[in-house]
């Protein structure tokens, strides 16, 4: 969509478009959304009972208010495994996102309408590898296959692992469009797996305080990729 706009009525077009569906979308999403799911005015008793029972199950407790133990956080291992990993996904898929089009539009030749069609393109498989993972990571784990460890680290190294080696395929595979756009789907496809990995997994290890620790997670890759801009810069060279 956007290149479409870029090509008829400028880039800064965009900005007008982007942010004008965006508070479209707030003032929908906001009267839908509630605090808690006894909130909720069109929830049954069975799906209530449902959420309920799910989360007394997983150790998540709202009895009272309790102190967020950060020097725990800052001393465990598990959690800076975690940050660590969200930062080497963080930074592949920065990359994605700020120079697929430059690859698209200076290396393959696409122009802007088709480059906006051609960049989204790798992202949709990266949602489509999302369900898919989510679903097969799911059913693995009900039927006791393989234990939520196990399961935590096969589809992490799926999720970052395989899209290194696709994109050192990319980077010899010469300039030939269809291999490359190919390449380059694949390579997000695989990346889905994170939905069944470093998304969630702070959720295993802290349930109770998962939204401070995926604060904490963010506020580290945001810090990192600002500093780590050279490196991007690097990377362009080697792809653009």
């Amino acid at each position: 969509m956007c290149g479409y706009i870029i090509a008829t009525h400028g880039w800064d077009a965009t900005f007008y478009v982007t942010g004008c569906l965006a508070l479209v979308w707030s003032f929908i999403w906001l009267p839908l959304m509630h605090n808690t799911p006894a909130q909720h005015p069109r929830i049954s008793t069975k799906e209530l009972e449902y959420i309920e029972t799910a989360v007394t199950a997983g150790g998540i407790t709202r009895t009272r208010l309790r102190r967020v133990p950060w020097r725990e956080m800052a001393t465990s291992l598990p959690v800076w495994a975690i940050i660590v990993g969200d930062m080497g996904n963080s930074f592949g898929l920065s990359l994605y996102m700020t120079q697929l089009p430059t690859y698209m539009k200076n290396i393959l030749g696409f122009s802007i309408k088709d480059n906006s069609a051609l960049s989204g393109l790798p992202f949709l498989c990266r949602y489509t590898g999302g369900l898919i993972c989510s679903w097969s990571g799911d059913w693995l784990l009900s039927r006791g296959y393989l234990s939520i460890i196990n399961t935590r680290r096969i589809y992490s190294a799926i999720a970052m692992l395989g899209p290194a080696v696709v994109l050192m395929v990319v980077a010899h595979s010469g300039c030939d469009p269809s291999v490359a756009v190919a390449l380059l789907c694949f390579s997000l496809f695989l990346n889905g797996a994170i939905t069944t990995s470093q998304l969630v997994n702070h959720t295993d290890i802290a349930p109770n305080f998962s939204g401070t620790c995926c604060w904490c997670y963010l506020l580290n890759v945001i810090l990192f990729l600002s500093i780590n801009k050279s490196v991007i810069l690097c990377c362009k060279s080697i792809f653009c």
